[in-house]
């Protein structure tokens, strides 16, 4: 592969950065643009866009998203794509179980609200046009993103979305040895009151 280094050199290593990351998080579906002869501005975008659209294992763009949030997806005004993966609607169904396991202590999930610190904690950029909020939370979890006209933090964007999908891969685990531990003691202190 030939990189056209004159162009514009940071946009060119910022998608290395980019393919990396998505290598290492198992993602290869850049790695057919690397396969190209030459990359320039040219194809920047090209490379841009893909990453948008397959940063997570599963991806969104629908009218439904567009109107919850009082925008038409036709007016390209904004975008508006939602994010998923396997490991992320689990950790969303395990965390209101363990909450209701627990009591409800709180009218916050304390699962939810931890998970949703660690995200803002690791998001690595900031841009007045974007915002996000989490959809879905008790049938099919899943981070719904919006990014209005100029923004210019796609790249890192789709970095912080591959790094959500493998720390929801991380934290489900933990959540569901709690929930175990957690279910285990109920079962044993229902059957000591027998």
């Amino acid at each position: 592969m030939k990189l056209n280094m004159e162009e514009n050199t940071r946009s060119i290593l910022e998608l290395v950065c980019l393919l990396k990351v998505f290598h290492d998080a198992g993602n290869t579906a850049l790695e057919r643009f690397c396969a190209r002869d030459e990359i320039s501005t040219d194809t920047y975008y090209e490379f841009v866009w893909e990453a948008v659209q397959e940063a997570a294992p599963i991806v969104m763009e629908s009218d439904h998203l567009y109107a919850k949030y009082g925008y038409n997806a036709d007016d390209g005004e904004v975008y508006i794509w939602s994010y998923s993966s396997t490991a992320m609607q689990k950790f969303f169904r395990i965390a209101r179980k363990l909450h209701r396991l627990e009591g409800c202590k709180t009218p916050e999930n304390p699962y939810i609200a931890h998970i949703e610190r660690r995200i803002e904690g690791i998001r690595g950029f900031d841009s007045y046009n974007f915002d996000y909020a989490f959809g879905g939370k008790r049938t099919r979890a899943r981070l719904e993103v919006m990014w209005w006209y100029d923004f210019t933090c796609e790249i890192p964007m789709c970095l912080w979305i591959v790094r959500i999908m493998k720390l929801m891969e991380e934290e489900l685990a933990d959540i569901k040895a709690k929930y175990r531990k957690v279910r285990r003691e109920k079962r044993g202190a229902r059957n000591a009151g027998r």
